[in-house]
């Protein structure tokens, strides 16, 4: 995830490197919650990285949190 104050860039990319998703998304938790959704069903087992860990990112980073076992 590429971190911004008012919209993230949130890009997955599969196995072989494809681009299965590239979206840009407010930072607000409906729209970072359907996000969450529409990565986990493209798998389970994805890999969340942020880059930067604070401010713009705690919205997100806490939604994660919830989102995990």
């Amino acid at each position: 995830m590429d971190i911004g104050k008012e919209h993230h860039h949130c890009v997955v990319v599969g196995p072989e490197g494809e681009r299965l998703l590239s979206r840009r998304v407010l930072n607000d938790e409906p729209a970072l919650l359907e996000l969450i959704r529409d990565v986990l069903a493209l798998s389970q087992d994805a890999l969340w990285a942020v880059d930067i860990n604070h401010g713009g990112a705690a919205l997100l980073i806490g939604l994660l949190s919830l989102t995990r076992p």
